[in-house]
């Protein structure tokens, strides 16, 4: 009998250890997604009629040349009653341009605004038509870089613009796009059958934190050898500033709120200046100042980006340009690291308006500086006409970014995470060469789109503020389907509210933020500063909060890397890596069209998982 309730107590024991053991040590990581499998690039009828359900919204074909040794990514889209493909054919791929379609009619190329006015109209473009199909006519425009070797009038933006409309027959209804049909189309426009489509595509480098293959893409490049954690320390952020011009608080914020939600949504991602110019989604009041053309983004090809920056974001446009920041601040999203690796992406270490040129000289710099991190042309200091001429944007590739993001790390620590100065002009250091400008309005400048709804972490509002996002993100959860995470976070802990109405304050919710998903010890005593939890008066300045959150900022000043490579950091780091890879893992499941209790269970999986962690974090959910 004593023998039997001896086992009894060492099996209650051991029993008791292990729970022990389970709620102290971290979980196992999870499965991350493989970023290199293979998956067969199908275009049929399940293809085709996904566009039709979803009108207007474009799905990505990879295509290539291999003889270029480029990709290209082909758009398509239903804009009924047809199917419309469009591309950016790079300047390489132009030499495989069918001559045919050189010796076929020309016009001037134009943009149009919402209401179907010109929005511009410049250089020329040559249209062409075939029989695509026995019931479908296709239609082609395209914008040449170069018309007999000269160079085409066109802007940067514009030149290897590719647009075909496939047309079908009343009778037949709409053709349906195919691999055969699309390798058909790319043949007549390309010779020698140069331009192909891919056979296979690693989607889960263009899709991983999507729940389908909708969208406009940007290849995420996958973590390579030699990227250390302190690599990325801050994250990026963007102000939404549409609003800028509006001085009456509460109709600003009202503004701000519902365009903030709206971004949000997995079909109204920000898009660029182009992409909105080319789908005629000007609006009325804008118009083109030609006779400042080289200071416009469009005269100098800068509309084909979506501004983001590294850090806590740009120290202006919470007012107009030049004017006081005296306005209720405007909402400011805060993006996952991964927005960094994205591959079609340019960094800058200040606002691209302070580049020594403007117009071409502007773009040439800028694509100088993604290639060799320099503002200093071949003829030295001052001679901007030996810049290399550039046919495109240049992207940076990975190592450059290392080096880039290593040197801004320690500019901004030492510029300060919440200085909140709204000076626009200082003479700075940046790899030993003079730049005119703020580090603080660094650019990362994403080609094409940002989806906030996939890639977003964080919303940062004005103090009193929270609720009625959350309000008004439920309202569209009920309207348009919205997910209960954003991004892998719960929607109600997506939305940050500063505990100070000013620049200030917003910069400390970032600061905030970042001491949240570094330092859960220093994010505790935070909290206990942190004005919304004690005080009904939101807009009310909390100098115990200021004195701590500048004490936050001197330590990080003073640790610069170490803060972020703590033993406190790296556990930190592991832990929401994980819940992010479980999110991903989620999401494949739903893209991939697994079962659905496979579907169910990684999510619970990933919900159990942010419950599991969400006193580290600031969880408002239970």
């Amino acid at each position: 009998m004593c023998l039997i309730y001896s086992k009894k107590r060492i099996f209650s024991a051991w029993l008791a250890l292990i729970i022990i053991l389970f709620i102290i040590l971290p979980a196992a990581p999870a499965l991350a997604i493989d970023y290199d499998e293979n998956f067969t690039q199908k275009i049929g009828a399940n293809f085709s009629n996904s566009l039709i359900s979803r009108e207007g919204e474009p799905r990505a074909v990879f295509a290539e040349c291999h003889a270029a040794g480029k990709n290209i990514v082909i758009y398509a889209r239903f804009v009924k009653p047809h199917f419309i493909l469009t591309a950016k054919i790079p300047a390489a791929v132009e030499n495989f341009v069918d001559p045919a379609i050189f010796s076929a009619g020309s016009a001037e190329f134009k943009t149009y605004k919402k209401s179907g006015g010109i929005f511009y109209s410049r250089g020329k473009s040559f249209n062409f038509n075939f029989k695509a199909e026995a019931d479908a006519l296709c239609e082609i425009t395209y914008i040449p870089y170069k018309i007999n070797g000269l160079e085409n009038d066109a802007f940067i933006s514009d030149k290897g613009f590719l647009k075909l409309i496939v047309k079908s027959s009343p009778a037949a209804g709409s053709a349906q796009l195919s691999n055969d049909m699309l390798n058909r189309l790319l043949g007549r426009v390309f010779k020698d059958r140069a331009v192909r489509l891919k056979s296979i595509v690693k989607y889960n480098q263009y899709y991983h934190d999507r729940c389908d293959y909708f969208g406009y893409v940007n290849r995420m490049i996958p973590a390579g050898l030699n990227t250390a954690p302190g690599d990325f320390l801050l994250y990026p952020t963007h102000k939404i500033t549409y609003n800028r011009n509006i001085s009456g608080r509460s109709e600003k914020h009202l503004l701000d709120m519902r365009l903030a939600v709206s971004f949000l949504r997995k079909d109204y991602p920000l898009i660029s200046q182009d992409i909105r110019a080319k789908n005629s989604l000007v609006e009325d009041h804008i118009s083109l100042d030609i006779a400042k053309l080289p200071q416009t983004d469009i005269g100098s090809g800068q509309n084909t980006f979506i501004y983001l920056s590294y850090g806590p974001g740009i120290n202006y446009y919470d007012s107009p340009y030049l004017k006081t920041n005296d306005n209720f601040p405007s909402p400011r999203f805060i993006f996952d690291r991964n927005e960094l690796s994205r591959e079609d992406a340019q960094f800058y270490p200040k606002n691209s308006w302070e580049s020594f040129g403007t117009g071409i000289s502007r773009f040439n710099e800028i694509n100088y500086f993604q290639d060799f991190l320099s503002v200093e042309p071949p003829g030295g200091p001052g001679a901007f006409e030996n810049y290399p001429r550039y046919d495109e944007p240049v992207f940076m590739n990975p190592d450059k970014r290392l080096a880039y993001l290593s040197e801004l790390n320690d500019k901004i620590i030492d510029y300060g995470l919440i200085n909140d100065t709204g000076e626009l002009i200082f003479n700075f250091d940046f790899f030993s060469q003079d730049h005119r400008g703020n580090v603080i309005n660094n650019e990362l400048r994403t080609a094409g789109a940002v989806y906030p709804a996939f890639s977003s972490a964080a919303l940062i509002v004005a103090p009193g503020t929270g609720r009625e996002y959350i309000k008004t993100y439920e309202e569209f959860m009920k309207k348009y389907g919205l997910p209960e995470y954003i991004g892998g976070t719960h929607y109600r802990d997506y939305f940050i509210e500063a505990d100070e109405c000013s620049d200030y304050g917003m910069r400390a919710a970032y600061l905030k933020y970042l001491i949240s998903r570094t330092d859960p010890n220093l994010n505790r005593l935070a909290n206990l500063f942190a004005a919304h939890e004690r005080s009904a008066d939101a807009s009310k300045k909390q100098y115990g909060y200021r004195i701590f959150m500048n004490a936050c900022e001197n330590i990080i000043k003073k640790d610069k890397n170490g803060f972020f490579s703590s033993a406190a950091a790296k556990s930190a780091g592991r832990m929401h890596n994980e819940l992010k890879e479980t999110f991903y893992d989620y999401l494949y499941s739903v893209r991939t069209d697994k079962p659905k209790n496979i579907q169910k269970s990684e999510y619970s999986k990933f919900v159990n998982l942010y419950k599991k962690h969400r006193l580290i974090f600031d969880s408002r959910i239970n």
